[in-house]
């Protein structure tokens, strides 16, 4: 007899709390309700004129040459890392019959994983400079020089 008081009055606190949550969501906030908060509007940005030409809401950042040679060095990282890997592998296959490695070809793995894609990316960055400075020679314009009459014109 007590265990299923024990049971009901549990079961009638539940049935009450469950009631008291779903009449506390359906209360709405307004200035009114709210007694110890002070009130502030809160005006929102407009969208920029560029967002509605373009759809998009900030300005893409400018490509320096800095964040260039970070993106071209970690994307390298992994590939060079698993291409010399398999290279090893291969390699210890001719050789020894198995693909195990030892301490050697971990160092070499290594060693090769972060200097070749250096050279990848100082290369990459020697040869975009390259490209900006040949753009920026070609970009100038020469002046021209013309006759021109109202029968003849001539450009040179």
């Amino acid at each position: 007899m007590p265990n299923q008081l024990l049971k009901l009055v549990f079961l009638l606190i539940f049935i009450f709390q469950s009631v008291f949550m779903y009449a506390a969501t359906n209360i709405t906030i307004n200035d009114s309700n709210i007694t110890n908060v002070e009130a502030k509007k809160v005006i929102e940005e407009e969208l920029p004129n560029t967002y509605l030409v373009s759809g998009q809401i900030e300005k893409p950042e400018e490509e320096t040459p800095a964040r260039r040679f970070d993106l071209v060095y970690f994307i390298a990282i992994p590939i060079v890392f698993y291409l010399t890997f398999n290279i090893m592998q291969v390699k210890n296959q001719y050789e020894k019959g198995n693909l195990a490695l030892d301490n050697s070809d971990w160092n070499y793995i290594y060693f090769n994983t972060f200097v070749l894609p250096f050279a990848v990316a100082y290369f990459d960055n020697i040869y975009i400079d390259n490209q900006r400075k040949l753009k920026e020679k070609l970009s100038y314009e020469k002046p021209e020089i013309g006759i021109y009459c109202l029968i003849y014109s001539a450009r040179f």
